[in-house]
């Protein structure tokens, strides 16, 4: 289960944001007081998140997203539940 609490990234929006691998077709699911804290550190220059936007050859319209930032999550009581799905089919 640690590899799971290992592999956050950050919120946004009240929406935990994790990396890594979860098998197609199944969900994990965290108590949100599985995070004891969270913090971000503040860049030289005051920003907490370095934003780029990169624009994305051939479509004017749309661009790349580069966010940057530093953080340091503690968890606490690290349980989960994986969740598979049926496809239905048995």
């Amino acid at each position: 289960m640690k590899k799971f609490l290992d592999s956050y990234l950050a919120n946004f929006n009240n929406i935990e944001v994790f990396s890594g691998f979860i098998p197609y077709g199944s969900s994990v699911l965290l108590a949100k007081e599985t995070f004891k804290d969270l913090a971000f550190t503040q860049s030289s220059d005051g920003l907490f998140v370095k934003a780029q936007a990169v624009e994305v050859k051939g479509d004017e319209t749309l661009v790349d997203l580069h966010l940057r930032y530093c953080r340091r999550v503690q968890v606490e009581h690290p349980r989960a539940l994986e969740i598979q799905y049926s496809n239905g089919s048995s």
